[in-house]
C-alpha cells in the first residue's frame, strides 16, 4: 500500500513540477500523506492548495482532518467552520467537526453536528457509530437518548454483517443505556470475540462488559 501511495506521490511531484499552480495536484499529494499518516506535509499541501483556490471546501475539510489526526482540535474546528461557510451542504466538514467538539469535549455540539451529517446524507458509518455511541454514553443526560441509540448502532452493525467489533461494541454501550442489559451483555462479548478489538480495545472493552452485568451503562470522559 505504501508502494502504491509512493507512486502517487511521485505522480503528483510531476505534475506540480510542470505546473506550480495546479491546486489539484497538492489536494491529491495531501490525499497521498494523509493516507500514509503523515500529516504535517498533508497540512502543507492542502494549505497550498486552499492558497491557491480559496473556495475548495473540499480541502479544507481534508486540513481539518489532518489537524484532528494531530490532536489539534481548534484549528480543525477553524478549518471545518470554513469549509461550512464556503459548502453548507458538505456532510464531510460536519461530521469532522463532531468527531472535534466530541473531542473537545462539546457532547451538545458534537451531536448537532453529527445529526446535521446524517441529515446531509453522511455515508461513512463511522459518523453513525459516533452519533450513537454519544447519544448512549454522554455524561450529560440531557443529550442521551438509548433508543436512538441502539436503532442507529443496530443499522449500522446490519450494514457491515454484524463483523465490525467496534459497531457491535457501540451497539452494547446502547442498549445498555436503553435498560437492555441482556443483550448489553451479549453484544459486549461478541465484540470482544473480535481478537484485533480485544488486542487494541480489550481492556476498556472488559470493564464496560463488568458494567453491564451489573446493570450500569457506561458513561464517556
Amino acid at each position: 500500500m505504501k508502494k502504491q501511495y509512493g507512486k502517487a506521490i511521485k505522480d503528483y511531484d510531476e505534475a506540480i513540477r510542470l505546473d506550480a499552480s495546479n491546486a489539484f495536484a497538492y489536494g491529491g499529494r495531501g490525499d497521498a500523506w494523509y493516507a500514509q499518516a503523515d500529516y504535517d506535509k498533508a497540512i502543507r499541501d492542502y494549505s497550498e492548495a486552499i492558497r491557491l483556490n480559496p473556495k475548495s471546501a473540499w480541502d479544507y475539510t481534508n486540513r481539518g482532518n489532518a489537524r484532528y489526526a494531530l490532536k489539534d482540535f481548534d484549528k480543525a474546528i477553524h478549518d471545518y467552520n470554513e469549509a461550512i461557510r464556503l459548502d453548507p451542504k458538505d456532510a464531510r466538514a460536519f461530521g469532522g467537526r463532531g468527531n472535534a467538539w466530541y473531542a473537545s469535549r462539546d457532547d451538545v455540539r458534537a451531536v448537532l453536528d453529527y445529526d446535521e451529517a446524517v441529515r446531509l446524507g453522511a455515508q461513512e458509518l463511522d459518523i453513525h457509530i459516533a452519533l450513537a455511541w454519544t447519544l448512549a454514553t454522554s455524561p450529560e443526560a440531557k443529550i442521551r437518548d438509548g433508543k436512538r441509540a441502539v436503532a442507529i448502532a443496530r443499522k449500522a452493525c446490519e450494514a457491515t454483517k454484524f463483523k465490525t467489533a467496534h459497531h457491535i461494541d457501540t451497539l452494547a454501550a446502547a442498549c445498555a443505556e436503553a435498560g437492555q442489559f441482556d443483550d448489553a451483555v451479549r453484544y459486549a462479548e461478541m465484540a470482544l470475540a473480535d481478537a484485533e478489538f480485544a488486542r487494541t480495545r480489550g481492556d476498556e472493552a472488559r470493564l464496560r462488559l463488568e458494567q453491564y452485568r451489573q446493570k450500569i451503562p457506561f458513561r464517556s470522559q
